[in-house]
């Protein structure tokens, strides 16, 4: 699920995987060795020097985070482009004998899903102005 979404974020922006010099990889659900960001790398082809940053346990506020931490990796990379992943996978937490209203309703609220984006250090929104680039 990481990996298809990742390049349809790749190729939304017009790149390719050589491109990305950092991967983000969010996740509250699982834990992974190797981590979700050294899958991606290895997964889509990325040079051996791209930079990761697993991040785990943070829960929603887990977002904010990785952006912040995407646009300093582009202010101080003036070529960037960073890829935040985040996959959460719910089912993974599903306790079938369970059957307390608590766990009918964890089931309906959460769910699995994945999405993708790509901070851009440059290029990405210059028609805006010089205040909505990193």
């Amino acid at each position: 699920m990481a990996k298809e979404i990742a390049l349809q974020a790749i190729d939304n922006f017009l790149l390719r995987p050589k491109d990305i010099s950092m991967v983000v990889a969010i996740s509250c659900t699982g834990f992974l060795i190797l981590s979700l960001t050294a899958m991606l790398i290895n997964d889509l082809g990325l040079n051996t020097s791209t930079r990761h940053l697993p991040v785990a346990q943070m829960v929603c506020c887990a977002e904010a985070a990785d952006v912040n931490r995407a646009v300093d990796h582009c202010r101080a990379q003036p070529n960037a482009n960073v890829l935040i992943v985040s996959v959460e996978l719910a089912s993974l937490c599903c306790q079938p004998k369970d059957v307390s209203i608590s766990s009918l309703i964890s089931a309906a609220l959460f769910g699995d899903a994945a999405i993708a984006t790509v901070v851009r250090a440059q290029g990405a929104y210059q028609d805006f102005g010089e205040s909505h680039r990193c």
